[in-house]
């Protein structure tokens, strides 16, 4: 009853911090747009309604993670929300000098470093301040990344804008994998803690959110990706497993695969961008030759 009360008291505060976080540019946030936020998380109990209000209602959508609390400052980004959707940034680049691009690129670095200091530090008191938000925050993640595993697919670049309901932003998913790496760096600084990452705990099944807490695996749908070494059905039977993992596993697995979903899908986008950017210069330089409006329209364009 307490809780229920605490929720009715709290949730409509975090509703409108919400709503300021997303009314806030990313070349405008900086650590006072969240500072508030260090008052829930100084205490166990506020800190738990925090990460459960975080808690998206279809937690089966990638997308719905993005508008919560929690996802609005790892939404922040210099990338259009969606495919079909305008660019803030570097408005017909081929017109402007270098100086301009050099000073949008410096501003817009700025506003994500805050981005990624705001989003590690909050993930990482919520870590800490109990094990119950722990266990809460972890699920988060663990289920965030099952809602958009979607996103490394073939056909999810195929299909494009038509997923953008379903699934997080890009920019979303690489705020997310840049948080994530930062709390990966206290192994990458000691060879003891790296040894501590258990490599079976790609192979452990649980089936409900008891067993991943007891076990310590809030990932999902690990064991059924493809080996590098090929398994078959009697060996995947036998795979070694420990009966719980610790939070440096965790927190390694899940970088990787947020890198997965994110980081990669985003090159592969770049390169072809590039590739087509290539066809848009021979074909200008065509067009400049013969002279007339084609070479106007090729530089549109660009």
């Amino acid at each position: 009853e307490f809780g229920i009360l605490l929720e009715a008291i709290v949730y409509p505060i975090l509703e409108n911090m919400k709503t300021h976080v997303q009314g806030t540019s990313m070349i405008l946030f900086c650590a006072n747009t969240v500072l508030p936020l260090q008052y829930f998380l100084s205490s166990p109990i506020l800190a738990r309604v925090l990460i459960l209000h975080s808690y998206p209602k279809t937690p089966n959508n990638g997308k719905a993670f993005e508008d919560t609390l929690l996802g609005s400052i790892l939404q922040k980004s210099c990338l259009p929300p969606t495919e079909t959707d305008t660019w803030d940034y570097f408005n017909q680049p081929s017109g402007q000098p270098a100086s301009s691009h050099g000073a949008t690129e410096a501003r817009i670095w700025s506003g994500l470093e805050s981005v990624h200091s705001a989003g590690h530090s909050l993930l990482k008191q919520l870590l800490k301040v109990s094990e119950d938000t722990k266990h809460f925050t972890l699920l988060w993640l663990g289920d965030c990344l099952a809602a958009n595993v979607g996103r490394g697919k073939m056909w999810t670049s195929q299909m494009g804008s038509l997923l953008n309901a379903t699934l997080a932003s890009d920019g979303f998913m690489l705020n997310l994998g840049s948080t994530l790496l930062r709390l990966c760096v206290p192994m990458t600084e000691d060879l003891a803690k790296m040894n501590k990452v258990d490599p079976t705990y790609s192979a452990k099944v649980t089936v409900v959110s008891e067993d991943r807490r007891l076990a310590g695996v809030h990932m999902q749908g690990l064991p059924g990706e493809t080996c590098l070494v090929g398994l078959g059905e009697a060996e995947k039977e036998r795979r070694e497993t420990a009966a719980s993992y610790n939070f440096p596993t965790e927190i390694f697995f899940m970088a990787h695969k947020t890198l997965d979903l994110g980081f990669r899908p985003v090159q592969e986008k770049f390169i072809k961008l590039n590739q087509e950017l290539s066809r848009l210069q021979s074909a200008y330089r065509d067009a400049a030759q013969v002279g007339g409006v084609a070479a106007d329209q090729v530089q549109a364009r660009m």
